[in-house]
């Protein structure tokens, strides 16, 4: 390689942005009688449904936990079949192997990294019970074609929307009462951050309904509101269900970086429109997908696989240049616990686990480290 300047310090992959206005937040909980859930994550569910207009939210530990809640309500169980993008991080599918369902890797759209129609429809058997769908980086899946054949064949949609806070379809947030339920990630590299945490949401009273039970024990009673008004701590018991409330203390975090979501998103767009004017053209990497709707939670490359440059020597010359990188996504179905389980050929899926990197992006960026990072790959490829 060429003489290159590099920088003193590491830039990471991706860093949230919290400041003392989260940090008061935290406090006033801190310092009120109620840590737990109670009123400060009613209200962080009332502001997130209003935000992507829906009427139900249910504020959870993790995106994880509130994908096996849904497909909890939906009784997925042994002998239910799950179709799930190949392209996804492993939760997408554990929530559905853990309660005993068949997971089936359909493959996705090379370009976009996302589910489509036909990909569907070439897995689906009589027995599957829901499909999981993954919009990718915070752009969108192809809706409208899926959502027709969910339709048509009665099978339950659940949208996973880990990294779609902010992401529009038609010029609506994802998440409509087309689906069955939508869940979203507040892992501190996604949108908004609550440290860890994760949101449900769903246009159907009685899933909702179902989703505050799973959440507490199977228990029907609401502890806040039993403590301040002071009545009998009865409770009953309608089945049995794990325990994935969100906290108050993390929840205050997430009222306040919901509030930001807006100018954060904002950025995120500034800054991947600036790296895809500097970086198109550029030998050996293919970009992403670019939509009017996009969220920008990742900023996801492809190294093409010439003979003198491999994905793996990229990250390698990267990480030696002072930049972290992620990779989003190796193929699910080619880890080792589901790849002699349920074998299907997803070529699309191996060749982008083969070769996408991540690069860094986050709001809190400089201009001069998005300069950095263009230049950097940039002189790799040269």
């Amino acid at each position: 390689m060429t003489s290159f300047e590099i920088r003193d310090d590491f830039l990471p992959f991706c860093r949230h942005s919290i400041d003392e206005e989260e940090e008061r937040a935290v406090l006033e909980v801190m310092r009120s009688q109620w840590i737990t859930s109670g009123p400060v994550t009613k209200s962080f569910e009332c502001e997130f449904a209003e935000m992507v207009n829906v009427p139900h939210a249910i504020a959870v530990t993790s995106c994880t936990a509130g994908l096996y809640m849904v497909f909890q309500t939906l009784d997925i169980a042994e002998g239910d079949e799950v179709i799930v993008p190949a392209i996804t991080w492993p939760a997408t599918a554990n929530s559905a192997a853990l309660l005993g369902a068949k997971v089936v890797f359909a493959d996705v759209d090379y370009q976009t990294h996302c589910l489509t129609r036909e990909s569907i429809e070439h897995r689906l058997t009589e027995k599957t019970k829901a499909i999981a769908l993954v919009h990718f980086a915070g752009l969108s899946c192809e809706l409208d074609p899926i959502i027709e054949l969910c339709n048509e064949k009665g099978i339950a949609l659940v949208e996973d929307a880990a990294h779609a806070l902010g992401t529009e379809y038609h010029g609506k947030h994802v998440g409509g009462d087309y689906a069955y339920a939508t869940i979203y990630s507040f892992h501190p590299i996604k949108n908004i951050t609550t440290g860890e945490g994760g949101m449900i949401t769903t246009h159907h009273p009685e899933v909702a309904e179902k989703l505050a039970l799973y959440r507490f024990h199977g228990i029907s009673r609401d502890a806040w509101r039993a403590y301040k008004g002071g009545d009998i701590p009865l409770y009953d018991l309608q089945f049995p269900a794990l325990k994935f409330n969100q906290t108050d203390l993390l929840s205050a975090i997430g009222r306040v970086q919901l509030k930001k979501i807006r100018r954060f998103n904002e950025r995120r767009r500034q800054i991947a429109n600036y790296m895809m004017t500097s970086l198109s053209g550029i030998e050996d990497i293919e970009l992403p997908s670019d939509d009017i709707g996009h969220a920008w939670h990742l900023f996801v490359i492809k190294v093409s696989g010439s003979a003198r440059l491999t994905r793996d020597d990229f990250i390698a010359k990267l990480r030696s240049l002072n930049l972290g990188v992620g990779i989003h996504f190796l193929a699910v179905n080619e880890l080792d616990y589901y790849k002699n389980l349920h074998p299907a050929p997803t070529p699309n899926a191996e060749r982008i686990g083969a070769s996408c990197l991540s690069l860094p992006f986050f709001p809190a960026m400089h201009d001069e480290d998005v300069e950095y990072v263009v230049s950097a790959v940039s002189h790799v490829v040269s």
